[in-house]
């Protein structure tokens, strides 16, 4: 998990396929999830090309 810092905010985040070709997918979880809700599907996903799942701020 990727953890990087916005205007001083930690934004949690899971990618995968980075590198290669094709649309970049953004999966975005329900409101009382996180990304690990989405687990099954990013790896499927990456194979079409990168994948990426922001954890939300409630």
């Amino acid at each position: 998990m990727e953890r990087p810092d916005v205007c001083g905010t930690a934004v949690h985040y899971l990618s995968a396929g980075a590198g290669r070709g094709g649309p970049t997918h953004l999966l975005v979880h329900p409101m009382a999830g996180s990304a690990s809700m989405v687990l099954d599907v990013i790896g499927p996903l990456s194979a079409l090309g990168p994948v990426v799942v922001p954890d939300r701020r409630t």
